[in-house]
């Protein structure tokens, strides 16, 4: 009777355990990425989808560092950035060592998943950024948005 006991209090550890680290990799709002080698993490990151004059819609991500992430009408596809115009994809990002702007030479972004009906957005993007005052590009690899909750305004 004991043995049974144990072993089912075992099962439920495990299985506890394994839920709640598939819940963490599927949390809400995820904006992860290595910048320069170096990982760089952000939880609870928001975006919001708005009408622009001409009645297109504008999608735009926000976190510390990359102050915008912005698609004109937005879609599931990837972007060349080199190639991009400002309008189709706009990414500022904003060196936290000297508050210095950067933006992309290279890279793409790919929106993975655009969820209307649940509001969110996932997507993947990796690129080289060239920041004024630095002569060396910031290199940005393995980013990813994950379940970004999407506001209508």
């Amino acid at each position: 009777m004991k043995i049974q006991k144990i072993k089912l209090l075992i099962f439920l550890i495990i299985g506890f355990i394994g839920t709640s680290s598939f819940k963490s990799e599927e949390s809400k709002g995820l904006f992860t990425c290595v910048i320069n080698g170096r990982p760089y993490v952000v939880e609870n990151v928001k975006a919001s989808l708005r009408k622009i004059t001409g009645g297109e819609q504008q999608l735009s991500l926000t976190n510390d560092r990359f102050v915008k992430f912005s698609f004109l009408n937005p879609n599931s596809g990837t972007i060349d950035l080199q190639m991009a115009s400002i309008r189709q994809a706009y990414i500022r990002y904003e060196d936290p060592a000297s508050n210095s702007i950067g933006a992309p030479v290279k890279g793409f972004v790919s929106i993975t998943e655009l969820d209307t009906e649940n509001k969110e957005v996932s997507g993947e993007f990796e690129m080289e950024l060239l920041v004024k005052g630095n002569a060396k590009p910031i290199k940005v690899t393995e980013g990813r948005f994950i379940n970004v909750p999407i506001t209508v305004k």
